[in-house]
């Protein structure tokens, strides 16, 4: 089972991301979390977990130069060994709020912490210095809190999909009550299932989720990674009714050319490369041309892509996987008609 603490990151910042918005105190569409890009957001002289502007009252004001925004800054300590926030982990904190305020006298900050739990005399020295220290729980309830708990669980392998596809879509109802069906949740519960299965098909390895690759000053990411003896399978995880033509433009001319370029120099066992592409729901007529158009083009590469019928084909070949994807990816979310226009 593959193991990734920043996969499990993830999720919460989009319940964060939502919370920011339902609130109504930052500016919707410039939130900045650590994922967006290769930088951290920054306010200040450090990096924060998310940044966001705020145009309201009373972090905004008026000046002779016209309205300047605030800042609402976030953190979180809520990774597989970080349930609580100490005395020390709080003055580490405060340090970081107090050089802050320092640096930006003339803009109004927000601080916010989030975490699993405080420990009282850190609770108390974080509001002291007006920082707003807030538990999953009581900012989304405890069925979320415990979604997340259950989460951790799954990806650390010590709850199985398998025995438990159940838990795992109650998991997903719970925190798309407060995120939507518009966050990518439902894409990550897709890559979690695909990293857990993934050697059923392709042989047992080392597996992993969300893997990074820098080469040359540029950057792209994988979903889900496996590793064997003699082959490395790259798989593109797209759990979406019909898949936008953006994305499969990024893959074929970001992602697939990034990778190959980096284990030009970074494969020393000279391991056998395949890139999939592999969706859930529909793919453009023009797109699904322009797909076969790429693998005729680059007979060099194994690429490769399933969607739809494809790929439940593809997961047909081993009838327990299948059963258990036709549970966990849910047929109504699945399957969607292709419209008549282009996104």
């Amino acid at each position: 089972m593959a193991n990734c603490e920043s996969f499990f990151d993830k999720p919460i910042f989009e319940l964060i991301k939502a919370w920011l918005r339902n609130l109504g105190i930052v500016a919707f569409n410039q939130i900045k979390t650590k994922y967006d890009g290769e930088n951290n957001p920054v306010v200040g002289s450090f990096e924060w977990d998310i940044t966001a502007p705020s145009y309201v009252s009373p972090l905004a004001e008026y000046s002779s130069d016209g309205l300047i925004p605030g800042f609402v800054v976030c953190d979180f300590a809520l990774g597989f060994n970080r349930n609580e926030i100490t005395t020390d982990a709080a003055d580490t904190f405060i340090r970081k709020v107090q050089m802050t305020k320092s640096s930006r006298t003339n803009q109004r900050i927000m601080f916010v912490l989030f975490a699993r739990r405080f420990e009282k005399n850190a609770f108390n020295k974080l509001r002291s210095e007006g920082v707003l220290a807030i538990t999953i729980a009581n900012a989304f309830g405890n069925k979320v809190d415990e979604s997340l708990a259950r989460l951790s669980k799954v990806i650390q392998g010590t709850l199985s999909i398998e025995r438990h596809p159940d838990e795992l879509l109650q998991m997903v109802k719970d925190l798309e009550s407060i995120s939507g069906e518009n966050g990518n949740l439902r894409g990550y519960i897709f890559e979690l299932f695909v990293s857990s299965q993934i050697c059923n098909f392709y042989g047992y390895g080392n597996v992993r989720i969300n893997k990074e690759y820098k080469i040359n000053g540029k950057h792209a990411e994988a979903d889900v990674v496996l590793e064997t003896n003699d082959d490395i399978y790259i798989v593109e995880c797209k759990n979406v009714k019909t898949l936008p033509s953006m994305e499969v433009s990024l893959w074929m001319k970001t992602r697939v050319p990034i990778i190959n370029s980096y284990y030009k120099s970074n494969n020393p066992d000279n391991k056998n490369i395949h890139h999939r592409l592999w969706v859930t729901g529909n793919i453009y007529p023009k797109d699904i041309n322009r797909l076969d158009e790429f693998k005729c083009n680059n007979k060099k590469i194994d690429v490769d892509y399933l969607f739809g019928q494809s790929l439940d084909d593809f997961f047909y070949q081993k009838k327990q996987v299948f059963n258990l994807y036709r549970k966990v990816i849910s047929p109504d979310y699945k399957k969607g008609q292709i419209p008549d226009f282009d996104l």
